[in-house]
């Protein structure tokens, strides 16, 4: 697997780092006994670069953008596209939890600012 991209977090929750490697198209995760524990493939070209969603040190999310289409991804801890998604934005700006909701922030290619509860 060629790769772009490469973190060492806890994705599954069970306190231990586990392996993260994309590259434009794919997203693998490996736990530390190097058993496949997510993998997604994308539809399109995306950005070589991820953008982490931690809340209480347990990672919730992953966004990723599409720079050809300006579309973000989100993906769950899982590997899993989360509903509703691909969305369009040119750029994730931040997150925030408030009473165990997340919203996230992203410029829209109208280069106005949306902001999305999940």
């Amino acid at each position: 697997f060629d790769f772009k991209v490469f973190d060492f977090v806890d994705i599954d929750g069970d306190n231990k780092r586990d392996y993260l490697f994309m590259n434009e198209n794919q997203i693998n995760g490996l736990n530390n006994k190097n058993e496949f524990i997510l993998s997604y493939t994308f539809p399109e070209t995306m950005k070589p670069s991820l953008k982490k969603i931690i809340y209480r040190s347990d990672l919730k999310y992953m966004a990723f953008f599409s720079d050809k289409t300006n579309r973000l991804y989100l993906l769950d801890k899982s590997g899993n596209l989360v509903e509703g998604f691909p969305i369009d934005g040119s750029r994730f700006i931040d997150y925030c939890f408030i009473k165990n909701t997340l919203y996230m922030s992203t410029i829209g290619a109208d280069k106005h600012l949306y902001l999305y509860s999940l």
